[in-house]
Formats: C-alpha cells, structure tokens, sequence
C-alpha cells in the first residue's frame, strides 16, 4: 500500500507524523482514493490525460485540490497551536483571528467537497465554467463602471 509519509509532498511528509496521523488519520485513506490515482507514476503532479477508470477528472482533480486545501489550513492550525503555546506576544491575538480564518476556510472546502461527492451532476466543468464567467463578468462590470473607486 502506497503511504503518504513515503511519497506525498513535503507539507505532507512533513507534517504526517507530527499530527496528520494522530488527528487526522483518514486523510491518508482519502488521499489513496482521490488524489493518488490522480497523480502521474513518480511525481506528486497530476495526469494530463485522464485514465478511463478516473471518471470525469476535472471533478476528480477539484475534490483532490479541495482536500489539500483542508489540509493546508489545519496545518497552519497547528503551527499558530504551537506558537501560542510557546511564545507570548501581542501578535497572539493576530494567530488566534488568523487560526479562527483558517478552521473557517477548512470548514468551507470540506462542504464543497461534500457537496460535490453527493450532487456529482450538479457540479459539472460545465457549470463551473458557466459560474466562474458570471464571476468575472461582475468584476469587470463593476471596475469598468466605477473606474478605480479608491482613487476617488
């Protein structure tokens, strides 16, 4: 069986034994699902081609992406932990607003994974196409209309 400690990447590698495993511990098992496959022969890069057994990978790739998200978050989580544990500084308050941002952040990419694996149809490259071009036509509307409001 292939192991994250043996070939993830280094945040994974790295911090696996120092609270993955323990906290965490089905992130390996989803992580062998969703990313491993996913991933070219000796490389933590992801296919360019789709292997027929991967599905639709557009939707296969954004849950694995989704997941490394969640994963980057708490390992941010736990480094504030262990600053706060050892120092005392005015910048606490800062790590506890940013620890607090980054469970929100966690939070939010492990919903859209759910949701994603739930409703696959309702989640298509189709429809995030579609949502993404709405998204960047709000923002161009607005900066074409308002110019550069901070300058105002």
């Amino acid at each position: 069986m292939v192991r994250l400690i043996d070939v993830g990447d280094q945040f994974e590698k790295d911090f696996w034994p120092k609270f993955i495993q323990d906290k965490f511990p089905s992130y390996e098992t989803f992580w062998q699902k969703y990313t491993l496959p996913l991933r070219e022969d000796g490389s933590i890069n992801f296919r360019n081609e789709p292997s027929p057994e991967l599905g639709k990978i557009g939707q296969n790739i954004h849950i694995a992406q989704l997941n490394y998200g969640v994963l980057r978050h708490l390992i941010r989580c736990f480094q504030i932990l262990e600053t706060i544990k050892t120092t005392y500084h005015f910048g606490q308050y800062d790590l506890f607003v940013e620890g607090i941002s980054r469970l929100v952040g966690a939070l939010d990419n492990g919903d859209e994974i759910l949701a994603r694996l739930k409703w696959p149809n309702d989640y298509t490259e189709e429809a995030v196409a579609k949502i993404e071009g709405q998204a960047r036509s709000a923002r161009k509307r607005w900066r074409d209309e308002t110019r550069d409001p901070l300058q105002k």
